[in-house]
């Protein structure tokens, strides 16, 4: 068993389509949820997930403080994913089949974003992304869940500091494609992002078509929620 950490900050119209789309796939694929916000200390009840609260800032700090609430005995390790990704349910069951035994962390190749203010798709293939990170149990150990160095308290930068603060205690990184396990990541630029929408047309334009047609179905929806919530009333 895997447990999925995902941070949220305001979007929650967003936020709250992701959390319900893992919260689906629990018991199929038998992994742990975890969120960790700021905003709504009744978070967890209310969508019944387990939940951290901690301050937005620094970043750094809310990451750490959901991680330590994921040192579950049973655990295998960290799926990290932001509030704005979904991934596919081969990257979920490939997730499953990891031990969590080794010192190395995996990382992904590529990554597919998506901006529903134009409907635009595009695929980075540019290595090192950090969408989808999967700590393992060891590595976590060797960092005590302590995702950053101490001291470094940051809001911008955090996959650079994750991998720093990991190869600075004795584990590594390996960045595999998700090509070869039939795998898909889609980080949503819905509003508010930490990382700029322009990224969006930084990487090479793909069809919607190369999606599960289960996550063309969500990002239809969020489109029509995202020109709904831009009309203002009179």
């Amino acid at each position: 068993m895997y447990t999925i950490l995902i941070p949220i900050w305001k979007r929650p119209t967003l936020t709250d389509r992701v959390i319900n789309y893992y919260k689906e796939r629990q018991e199929r694929f038998g992994f742990r949820l975890v969120v960790v916000g700021s905003e709504q200390p009744d978070y967890g009840s209310t969508m019944g997930v387990e939940y951290v609260h901690s301050e937005n800032k620094p970043v750094s700090q809310k990451l750490t403080n959901g991680a330590k609430q994921c040192n579950f005995k049973d655990s295998t390790g960290i799926f990290m994913l932001g509030s704005d990704d979904y991934v596919n349910d081969e990257l979920l069951e490939y997730i499953g089949t990891i031990d969590g035994s080794s010192t190395t962390c995996i990382q992904w190749k590529e990554v597919y974003m998506y901006r529903c203010k134009d409907q635009k798709l595009s695929l980075w293939e540019s290595g090192k992304m950090g969408a989808g990170r999967f700590l393992t149990k060891v590595a976590l150990n060797l960092v005590d869940y302590e995702l950053f160095n101490q001291g470094d308290h940051r809001n911008k930068a955090l996959d650079y500091g994750i991998w720093e603060r990991f190869r600075g205690c004795g584990a590594d990184w390996e960045t595999k494609s998700l090509k070869n396990i039939g795998g898909c990541i889609v980080d949503v630029k819905y509003s508010d992002n930490l990382s700029p929408h322009a990224i969006v047309d930084a990487g090479e334009e793909r069809l919607i078509q190369e999606l599960p047609e289960y996550i063309q179905s969500e990002l239809l929806i969020l489109n029509e929620k995202f020109k709904e919530e831009q009309i203002k009333p009179r």
